[in-house]
C-alpha cells in the first residue's frame, strides 16, 4: 500500500486544492508592490538566512543570483554546484525543506539550542527510515536510526549556526493549517501519509492555527 492511499486529503474537492482551484492567468493580475514603499533596505554585505514556503525558495534564488550574501549553512564544497543544488543545500539556509507554520518553525529553533525535543523520532518505509519533520530532504530515508540521528544532528547545528550568525531573517508565511502529532503537539511539514509515512487518526490532528496561537508558538517553545 503506497502512503498516499492513507493521505487525508486523497478525497478533498478541487476548490481546496491550489493548483486546481487558481490559475496562472489569475496571478498575473495581482501586484503586491502597488502603492508600497521600501521601509528598510538589505545590503550586499548583509547575512541573509531564509526560511519558509516555496516562496522563500524563490527569494533564495534571486538573492545568490544578484549577488547578496546569502547564507547556506550546510553547503558543501567538495560537491560541485549542481550536486549541492540536487541534495537541496541551496535551496534554503539550511536543510530544513518548506516550513509552512511559525509552530513549525518555533520548533525547529528550540531544537536546534536544545530546549524541546518531539516524541516521534521517526517514520519507517520498510526497512528506511524517515525524518518526519524533514521528510523531502532525504526521502530515501536512512538506513538505520543512528544514521537518522547523525544527520539530524549535524542539521540542528548548522541551523543553529546560520542564526546565530546572520544579519537578517527572512521568514515567508505559508499556511495556518498543518498537522500536529496529538501526544506533544509537533507540527509536521505535510499531513502523515501525504506521500511520506502512514496516517493513523489516533496519532495525528488537523490543526488550523488562530491568530493567538500563532503569536504564542514562539514563546511557548521558547519556555519549554
Amino acid at each position: 500500500m503506497s502512503s498516499h492511499d492513507t493521505s487525508p486529503y486523497r478525497t478533498v474537492a478541487d476548490f481546496q486544492r491550489w493548483d486546481r482551484a487558481f490559475t496562472a492567468e489569475r496571478a498575473k493580475r495581482l501586484d503586491p508592490y502597488e502603492g508600497q514603499t521600501a521601509r528598510f533596505r538589505l545590503g550586499k554585505a548583509d547575512r541573509i538566512v531564509t526560511a519558509g514556503s516555496c516562496f522563500a525558495q524563490n527569494i533564495a534564488k534571486r538573492l545568490q543570483r544578484y549577488g547578496y550574501n546569502y547564507v547556506m549553512a550546510e553547503y558543501d564544497p567538495a560537491l560541485t554546484p549542481e550536486q549541492n543544488e540536487s541534495r537541496k543545500n541551496t535551496m534554503f539556509s539550511a536543510r530544513y525543506g518548506n516550513i509552512y507554520t511559525v509552530a513549525h518553525l518555533a520548533q525547529l529553533i528550540a531544537q536546534a539550542f536544545g530546549r524541546w525535543a518531539p516524541q516521534e523520532e521517526f517514520w519507517k518505509t520498510g526497512e528506511r527510515f524517515l525524518d518526519p519533520y524533514r521528510p523531502s530532504i532525504d526521502p530515501e530515508g536512512f538506513a538505520s536510526l543512528e544514521e537518522l540521528r547523525r544527520a539530524r544532528a549535524a542539521h540542528l547545528g548548522s541551523v543553529r549556526n546560520a542564526l546565530q550568525n546572520c544579519d537578517v531573517f527572512i521568514f515567508t508565511l505559508g499556511l495556518t493549517e498543518g498537522w500536529v502529532n496529538t501526544g506533544d503537539g509537533a507540527a509536521y511539514p505535510v499531513a502523515p501519509g501525504a506521500g511520506y509515512g502512514t496516517f493513523a487518526p489516533e496519532k495525528y490532528a488537523f490543526k488550523n492555527y488562530t491568530l493567538a496561537e500563532i503569536n504564542g508558538a514562539a514563546a511557548a517553545r521558547s519556555s519549554s
